[in-house]
């Protein structure tokens, strides 16, 4: 049977702590630009695949005028 010395089994508990708690606000930022490039790749996907601009965007969700 193998044991685990009591330091390594203290050191994942403040890590794990870290990562309960919400981030800086810069995180959400990050997220919203990458949403925001992932709707860009879905409407360029439909755009190869045949649809036109406008529809692709609608599908996409990205708003008309961008």
């Amino acid at each position: 049977m193998r044991t685990v010395p009591p330091a390594a089994e203290r050191r994942p508990r403040p890590a794990r702590r870290r990562t309960d708690r919400p981030g800086p606000p810069d995180d959400r930022f990050s997220g919203t630009i990458v949403v925001s490039q992932l709707g860009i790749v879905v409407s360029e996907t439909l755009q190869a695949s045949g649809l036109d601009m406008a529809e692709a965007n609608r599908q996409a969700g990205i708003a008309a005028g961008i």
